[in-house]
Parts: structure tokens; sequence; C-alpha cells
């Protein structure tokens, strides 16, 4: 080939590219004229890749099969944590937990600013979500940036169905009609394939032996509905729907039954799919990262060009699963992935080509050297702290959560070389599940011979000790107990976790000065831990500080202001201590609540006649049943209130209150001059 010809081709390829350049960024400008498209992002909670009907799975999904057949269908996409807060916490930043630290359910989003729904609102787009758990609670932060966040559960109940969440989907774009002038984001998020496999009928019967996949089934019955109903909704300008999966299921696969434990590709390879206005149908076997949903969602509204799925970025796909390792003291769990090569770190590697196997039975490690882009990845990747991943539940948070199979670790982090490898700990992970279900549920005696089974052959376990211990506790065995938290103490000495729940045992046992002097180091470090917060406003008041005990109530009621007994207690000690202005707004406040429940009425009428607001007590006198254990003294303030408002029958209720009252309230009306001359 002479070099003429050579100059030639590379000049014309050089021409060729530019046309190119030029073409996408008229495409570009173009865009960036037009009416911004709406959006439908659908999770699928819970739900593995391999069982999808366009991946000849197990399940019938015939919905999202036609659907797949118009869309971008993602072969190899991986969530990035397979739990569902934090999967979804990576859809609405773009980032590995890693960098927004949110590595378990449970936990706080603090990156508010930097979520898609804030981006998108501030550039004029109506935002509406529709989630089916309690994980993604708007109590943890997702809600942020959204004009409507459905996250009501009916009593009893902490998540619904695909149905239930699509009718109100389908309510809500009733309600709310979509504007020509402003575009929309809508997420709904399904949550059936989750533990327990209950699919509604007649999917329970198609699928009697693999009611996961009726789950999935009965799941994409609802996604037809929704899709056309978003469609019809948003009518005929530009829209897009993003379908994914935020981790599976692993089914006992690799020792898995559920997720959260293990990075085996049955729980963190996901459906991934995009459709809309303008996408051209196709497959892409590249691997892809579901935190890239942000920044496709992003680029689709005209807000950045960053790495979209769209056009899918040559790099490395990581994931972690550190349940393992914030909860039982196990070695830390990172995956990588670039081209057909997996990695898994846990403390030695393990290796998989996933195109000879996808099953991962086959481990390379000893055989096959490491890419550099792999190892620079893993070394690259931030492991959690105690600092970044502390929470502050409440008792019904927990509960809630407990409910469906989540238990939040305590947030100590105990880092050991010698640390069990997860992957060769799988014979334990269901009584691992079962007792933390029983502990979080308050189900002690249950929980005990499981624990002490766990201890058997995990006996560094931290978590596992300390729960053994306030097990043991609770239940008013002081010396098992202890004996459970000097094993607990060993491990982890400087545990936060361990001096709160030593603490709240001391206190338990009546050992005041102990109790307090490990809750006051606790609070200096997690200042909201609210059981800790809890125990020493009690400490306080049976100690008669009662303003020590007001001030931590009130801590409290900020914490958590739909509590109503920190309302209570802060009403009560506050008329205590002749703050009667505050003791005021806090029965107020605390009636509004409670509506007819309320039953500090006789109080707070003496705190409105203390602060002068007679015609405020008279009214609440006057509302006071006659079955009030206090009832002559109601009848004798009521009549104390009438004679300084100088009503004209004043010496009625001074009657009245004499007829009716206890001999206390005889006397006073007999020996007070302001009483006794009405008696005449």
């Amino acid at each position: 080939m002479s070099f003429y010809f050579k100059t030639f081709m590379l000049v014309l390829a050089l021409i060729i590219l530019s046309c190119g350049d030029r073409e996408q960024g008229n495409r570009n400008k173009a865009d960036e004229n037009q009416q911004p498209p709406s959006i439908l992002l659908v999770t699928l909670d819970t739900t593995r890749a391999d069982y999808m009907g366009y991946t000849d799975g197990r399940a019938d999904t015939p919905s999202l099969d036609r659907f797949a057949k118009e869309s971008l269908v993602f072969e190899r996409a991986f969530a990035t944590v397979p739990m569902t807060l934090p999967s979804h916490t990576s859809m609405m930043t773009g980032q590995y937990a890693s960098e927004h630290g949110v590595h378990e359910n449970a936990r706080y989003i603090s990156a508010k600013d930097h979520l898609l729904a804030v981006e998108l609102k501030k550039r004029g787009y109506h935002t509406a979500a529709l989630v089916s758990s309690y994980p993604l609670a708007r109590i943890f932060g997702l809600s942020a940036g959204f004009d409507h966040y459905d996250d009501y559960f009916t009593e009893n109940q902490n998540e619904r169905t695909a149905k239930q969440t699509t009718d109100l989907a389908l309510s809500y774009m009733e309600r709310v009609k979509a504007s020509q002038q402003q575009p929309v984001f809508l997420w709904v998020h399904y949550f059936d394939p989750h533990l327990p496999y209950e699919p509604p009928e007649p999917y329970r019967s198609q699928y009697p032996r693999d009611p996961y996949a009726g789950e999935i089934a009965f799941m994409d019955s609802q996604f037809d509905r929704l899709l056309r109903g978003f469609q019809s909704w948003v009518g005929e300008g530009r829209h897009y729907i993003i379908v994914a999966g935020d981790h599976g299921e692993g089914l006992g696969d690799h020792g898995e039954m559920v997720h959260g434990h293990l990075l085996f590709n049955s729980t963190i390879q996901v459906p991934l799919l995009i459709g809309g206005s303008d996408i051209q149908a196709g497959r892409i076997d590249r691997a892809v990262s579901l935190r890239h949903i942000y920044h496709t969602v992003q680029s689709l509204a005209g807000i950045s060009n960053g790495p979209s799925l769209l056009y899918p970025p040559d790099e490395v796909v990581c994931a972690e699963a550190m349940k393992p390792y914030l909860q039982y003291g196990w070695q830390p769990q990172i995956m990588a992935v670039y081209n057909h090569t997996k990695v898994i770190s846990e403390g030695e590697p393990a290796m998989y080509d996933l195109e000879a196997d996808p099953g991962e039975k086959s481990n390379l490690a000893g055989s096959k050297k490491l890419d550099a882009p792999l190892t620079q990845a893993l070394e690259n990747y931030e492991l959690p702290s105690s600092h970044t991943v502390q929470a502050t539940l409440s008792e019904t948070e927990a509960s809630k959560l407990a409910s469906l199979g989540y238990v939040a670790s305590s947030g100590d982090v105990v880092d050991s070389e010698a640390a069990p490898v997860p992957s060769q700990m799988t014979h334990l992970f269901e009584d691992m599940d079962r007792a933390s279900g029983y502990f979080v549920n308050k189900q002690y005696k249950k929980a005990i011979p499981l624990l002490k089974k766990i201890l058997e052959t995990d006996p560094d376990n931290f978590m596992f000790n300390l729960r053994t211990a306030v097990a043991y506790s609770i239940l008013g065995d002081r010396e098992e107990a202890m004996l459970y938290f000097q094993k607990a103490m060993h491990i982890n000495p400087d545990s936060i976790d361990l001096m709160h729940y030593l603490g709240m045992h001391y206190f338990r046992f009546k050992q005041l000065s102990e109790a307090e002097t490990l809750l006051e180091q606790v609070l200096k470090s997690s200042p909201n831990r609210i059981p800790a917060l809890q125990c020493m406003a009690r400490i306080k008041e049976i100690r008669q500080d009662k303003q020590s005990a007001l001030d931590l109530f009130s801590r409290l009621n900020l914490l958590n202001p739909d509590d109503e007994i920190y309302l209570l207690k802060m009403g009560d000690l506050s008329m205590e201590l002749g703050q009667t202005e505050h003791a005021i707004a806090c029965y107020l406040n605390l009636k509004d609540q409670q509506l007819e429940n309320f039953n500090r009425d006789f109080e707070l009428s003496l705190c409105l006649m203390d602060a002068g607001r007679l015609e405020e007590a008279r009214d609440t006198l006057d509302g006071i049943s006659t079955d009030h254990k206090a009832f002559p003294l109601v009848l004798l303030k009521r009549a104390q209130v009438s004679i300084l408002l100088k009503e004209p029958h004043a010496r009625s209720l001074v009657r009245q209150a004499y007829q009716n009252g206890n001999s206390m309230t005889r006397r006073t009306i007999e020996n007070e001059p302001f009483f006794n001359s009405f008696l005449q």
C-alpha cells in the first residue's frame, strides 16, 4: 500500500469522524431547544436477571418481553449493593456506596442536594415517586426533591403489592394531569419478589414449585398496566422508560437463600432496559453499573452529558456486600468486573470467567493473572468505617425493617486479618437471619439458642456476643448477661454499642451510677442515639434532676416528634418546674395529636390559670368528664375560675363544688375566705 493511499485514507477517516461529531453536536443543540422528555423509572426489587422471559428465564413476563423488543437490553447490568436502599441510593446519586456512604438498609442519606429528583426539580420537572416497602420510606432521605412521595403503608404492614402501588400510581396520574409545558419524572418501585414469596392467584397455582417466579410474573402484569397508563398520561410528547432490578435473590445458589451476604451474579446481576421515543432496540453485552441510571436520566433531560448508559463507558464495574463485615465482623467484600472477568475480594480473591462460566463455579484465582484495571479498582475502593455507618433507629423503625427481614448493623467495625471469609460461612446464614429477626422482634427466648449455636462456630463474632448479652439482660439473667458482655468487651472494648447496652444493663439492675457514666460516653460520641437518650432521661427523673430530664426529653422530641410520650413528659416536667408557658405549649401540642385520647386537661387548666388565661382554663375545665379521678378538685378549680371571671353563677358553682367534693376540697371551701363567702 503506497504512502499516498495511506495518507488519503487517514484524511478520509478524520473527515468522517468530524462529520459524525458535528452531527452529534447538532443533535444535542436541537435537543436543547426541545421540550425536555418525561421519564418513567420502574425499579423491580429482588429480581434476578436470569428469571426474565426475554432471557429465557423461568418466569412468564410477556409485558416486559414486549418492552424488551423495543428497547435497549443490558445483558450484564450490575447493582452496586445487593440491598434495597443502598442500590437505589446509587441510582439516585450516580455514586458507589463507598462514595454516598449508604452500605446497608436503615441508613440516612446525607448527600440530598445531589439526588436525582432534586436536580430534575431545579430544571422544571414535576417529580413523583411511589415506593412499595419500608426500606425506601421517606425517613431515610430518598424523598428529597419529589413533589409527591407515596410511602404510606396500612397499619401493621410495611410493604404493598404491585397492584396496590400501580393502582395508586394510576390514580395519581388521573388526579395530576400531565402538562405539555412541564415534563414529568415518575419513579415506581415494586417489591413483590421479596421473601416471603406469596403470589396471588392465578400465579400461585401456575408456579406451585417456584413461587418466586410467580411473584415476578404477577409483577409483570402490573408493569403492563403502569406502562400503558404512563404512555397515555404523557401523550405524544417525548418520553423514556427505564426498568431496572435493584438486586437479585440467592435462591440457594452458592449457599445463599436471600441476598445481602455475597456478590455472586444471582444477587448482584439485574434486569436493565431503556426504551422510549427515539431509542433504537438492541442488546448491549458490556458490563454496566446501575449507578449510571443517574447520569442517563440527566442526559435524557438535557442536564448533563455524563457517562450515559446509551453510550456505555468502558470501565471496571464495582459492587460491594458489606453486611457480613458490618454485622458479623467478617471480611469485607468488593466485586470488580471488566470485560468478562469478575473478581470478588473477600480477604482472598476469587476470579471467574463469566463468558465460559456464567454460574461462577470455577475459581481461576490461582491460575490466571489479575488484569491491572481490576487490581486498581479493588485497591481504590474505600471500605466503610464506624464513622460512616452509624445510624440511629427508633424502636418502631427497627421493628418495621425487621418485619421485612432486614436488621441494621450497629455501626461498629472490627477489622481483623483472621476474620472469616463470608463465602465459607454460608452454613450460618439462615440461623443468623432467624436469630436477628427474633432479637429485633423481642423474642429473646427464641433468639438465645440460635445465638449460642452461631457462637459455637464463630466465637469472636462481636455482634452476636453482644446480642446474647442483651437478650439475657432483658430476660433478667444478670450473670449470663455479664458473661457475654465481657466476651464482647474482649473483642471490641472501645465499641459505642457495648457501652450503650452495658449502660442499659446497669440501669435495668438499678446500678444508676455505672449506667450514667457509660451513657454519658455514648451520647458524647453519638448524641442522637434515641435509646441512650431515653435511658439517661429516666435516670435524671429518678434522681429528681427535673431540668436535665426535661432537656433530654426535648432532644428526643426533636428527633422523633411523632412520639407522644416525649411531649407528655415535657409538659409534666415543665409544670413541675414552674415553666408554665412551655408546659401549656407542650400540652396543647399533645392535645392536637391525641384529640379525645388526651388525658392532661386538668394539668393544662392549672397551667392556664397560672398564666392568667382564665377563659381558656374555664373551657378546659368544662370539658373534663365527671369520672376524672380528681373531679372534686376539678369542681373546686372551676368555681375558683368562675369567681375570678365574676360570672353571675359563681355562687352556684361553689355550692356544687362543696356538695360534690371530698373532705379536702370541702375544708378548703370552708376555711378559705375566697370561697366561704359564696356559701352564705
